[in-house]
Parts: structure tokens; C-alpha cells; sequence
């Protein structure tokens, strides 16, 4: 019971923590609370030999995460029980909406964050790719979730599934090379994860699919030299994950993102002076830009021309200042300058800002005179 238990907790948090995740999960949350399904076998084979695999479920229901969320539950198309060759089993499944989850099995540790020693291996994985292409499900599977397994390469099966447009690799272990492989076989995607993979340098490939608008590189060991032919490759880019690198600064080529929409380069080695030459870059449409954990010490004016900015983090850093021209992001709705020890006030600019935005994390840092009432602490991300 403890071990159904815990499965149930990981399950949940995992539910919760990231809702885009969906999966066999769902089906036994639904399951444990009672919620009414119709279940569909198709069997196959006479007498002993017969068969019968559980491949559709279909149910409706709700559950309340911990943080006052609710989650509807999804439809089940497409299920079966894999035997692993380490002696284990994986559920699994393709939902209604073409999500297929393939994450670490030992969900528990993951999470924990501990190590998990049992993860899915190449072999494995190829065995289900198989099996779902030869059931006639492989052009079913829109979404690929296959973070937490210690990976270092894809099998070529992964190329049946034509219709995929966003793939999750994070938490594994890939090289450039194995990447590159992917990619030469995906080239739909959408949307890629290569999150935490110890990348140092990124293959010519990543620019193959010529239709990807998201890109996560976070948590790797990429330099600004590595990411210079991003902007090259693929200048249809939207959304760019940056953060947790080993960047001081950017080079001149990222002007070619003029697609660019999100930008997340937190936790880095920026400084102002570098910081000053993104932001003249950057394209006037930019929507959120995140510099937090880097080493800034002043905000440089060029910050007043991203006129569509609606978030912008800057907590973590050691500011010293903010410059007036802040003033000109009327619609700045989330603003953060969270911990930033060194930045003594505001300026009086700033004041309208406070009232108009609905997610400002300031702490107790005052603001110069300007006939506006200091308001209690606001509420932060």
C-alpha cells in the first residue's frame, strides 16, 4: 500500500507541477477517486491463445491540485504494458490529444530529484515505437515526453511518427551527434526540449526543422559561441530558453530573431555592459525577457525601447539603479526586481507601473517621492 501510495503522491505532483503531462497517471488518479469510464477491450486469438488488451478509455472528471488548480481528465486512446528488459514495466499510452508519456519510471525519485536507477532505455523505447507504429497509433502521437531516462541516443523508429510537433528530451544524455540524428528525422517539430543535457555545443541539424518555434537549451554548458548560429539556422524562432548557461553575453547575430517573442536568459554570467547590446538587438515586439541570477548592476536605458514587454525579471542581480526610461513599458504587467540588495529606491516613473501591474515583486524597496502611496507588500511569483 505504501508503494501504491507514493506512486499516487508522484503521479499527482507531477499532475500539478507540470499540467502539460498527461498520461496513464491521469487514469489511475481517475481511477482511485471513482470518477465513471467506459473501457474498451480488443481481443484477438481463439480459446488460450485469445487476448485481450485494454485500449481505450474514456472518462470525465476533475481533481483539485494543491494549489486550488483543477485538472480535467482526458481521454485514453491508445494503451498496452511494456516489459522492460530490466525486469520492470512501463504504462504505456496515447491520449485524446496525442500526447505520449515515456518519462523515468522511477517517477518517485524523479520527483525527488534523486538519481533514478530505473529509466528507459534505447532498446525499450524502440520496442514501443514499434509496437505503436505496427498497431497503426503512430501518426496518433502529437506530443513526445520523454524526460528523466538517462538517454543517449534515439532509435531511427522515432522518425514513424509522423505527425509529432513537440518533443521532450530533458534530463537525459545526449550528444550533439544524437541530436542531430533526431532532428534529421523530425523535421515537423515544433517544439523542442534539450533541457539539462550537458550540451556544449549545438549540431548544424538544430536549424532542419524549419517549422520550430520553441526552443529550450536551458541547463546546459553552452557558451555564446556555441549558440551563435541559433539566430542562422533558425531565424522563425519565438521562444527562446537560454537560462542556466555558462553566457557573459550575446553576439550581434540574435538581431535575426526578429521573430523572437520570449527571451529566458536568467541565471547566467551577464553583465550590464553586454546586457546594453542585447537590448539593442532584441526586436520591439519582445513580450518577456527574464535576466534574473546574473550579475547586472545597472539596467541600461536602451530597456525603454522593447515597448511590448509584459514581463520582465530582474530579480537576483545587484542593481544599483533603474533608469526612467522603465517608464515607457506601459504594458509591463509582471515585474520583478526581487533581491537586488544594492538598489536603495525607485524611481518616481515607476509609480503608475506599481498600480497597473497585477504581479510586481519589489519587497521593501522604496520609491522616490511622487505623490503615490506606499502600498503593502506586493504579491511575487
Amino acid at each position: 500500500m505504501k508503494i501504491v501510495r507514493n506512486l499516487f503522491l508522484a503521479f499527482a505532483v507531477l499532475s500539478c507541477v507540470a499540467t502539460q503531462v498527461r498520461g496513464m497517471e491521469d487514469f489511475l488518479l481517475a481511477k482511485a477517486r471513482g470518477s465513471r469510464m467506459v473501457e474498451r477491450f480488443f481481443c484477438a486469438g481463439r480459446g488460450k491463445a485469445r487476448r485481450c488488451e485494454l485500449r481505450e478509455i474514456k472518462y470525465s472528471s476533475e481533481y483539485a491540485c494543491r494549489d486550488g488548480r483543477s485538472s480535467v481528465l482526458r481521454e485514453i486512446k491508445y494503451y498496452f504494458k511494456h516489459e522492460c528488459r530490466d525486469g520492470s514495466s512501463v504504462e504505456v499510452t496515447i491520449t485524446g490529444e496525442g500526447n505520449l508519456n515515456l518519462w523515468a519510471k522511477d517517477l518517485t525519485a524523479f520527483v525527488e530529484f534523486k538519481p533514478c536507477d530505473k529509466n528507459l532505455t534505447t532498446e525499450d523505447l524502440q520496442s514501443i515505437l514499434q509496437r505503436i507504429i505496427a498497431d497503426g497509433m503512430s501518426e496518433n502521437v502529437i506530443e513526445l515526453y520523454l524526460f528523466g531516462n538517462s538517454l543517449t541516443e534515439l532509435p531511427a523508429e522515432i522518425g514513424g511518427l509522423i505527425n509529432l510537433r513537440k518533443l521532450v528530451l530533458y534530463y537525459n544524455q545526449l550528444t550533439p551527434e544524437a541530436i542531430a540524428n533526431i532532428l534529421r528525422l523530425l523535421p515537423q517539430l515544433e517544439e523542442l526540449n534539450l533541457s539539462c543535457n550537458q550540451l556544449t555545443e549545438l549540431p548544424e541539424e538544430i536549424g532542419r526543422p524549419a517549422s520550430l518555434r520553441k526552443l529550450d537549451l536551458s541547463c546546459n554548458r553552452l557558451t555564446q559561441e556555441a549558440i551563435a548560429n541559433i539566430p542562422r539556422l533558425l531565424p522563425q524562432l519565438e521562444e527562446l530558453n537560454l537560462s542556466c548557461n555558462q553566457l557573459t553575453e550575446l553576439l550581434s547575430g540574435m538581431a535575426e530573431l526578429r521573430s523572437l517573442r520570449k527571451l529566458n536568459l536568467s541565471s547566467n554570467q551577464l553583465i550590464s555592459v553586454g546586457i546594453a547590446n542585447i537590448l539593442r538587438w532584441l526586436p520591439q515586439e519582445l513580450e518577456e525577457l527574464k535576466l534574473s541570477w546574473n550579475n547586472l548592476t545597472f539596467l541600461p536605458e536602451e530597456i525603454g525601447g522593447l515597448t511590448s514587454l509584459r514581463t520582465l525579471n530582474l530579480s537576483w542581480n545587484k542593481l544599483r539603479e533603474l533608469p526612467a526610461e522603465i517608464y515607457n513599458l506601459e504594458k509591463l504587467t509582471t515585474f520583478s526586481i526581487i533581491s537586488n540588495n544594492l538598489l536603495r529606491e525607485l524611481p518616481a516613473e515607476i509609480g503608475p507601473m506599481v498600480g497597473n501591474s497585477r504581479c510586481i515583486g519589489l519587497y521593501s524597496v522604496p520609491r522616490r517621492s511622487s505623490g503615490i502611496e506606499r502600498s503593502a507588500r506586493p504579491k511575487t511569483r
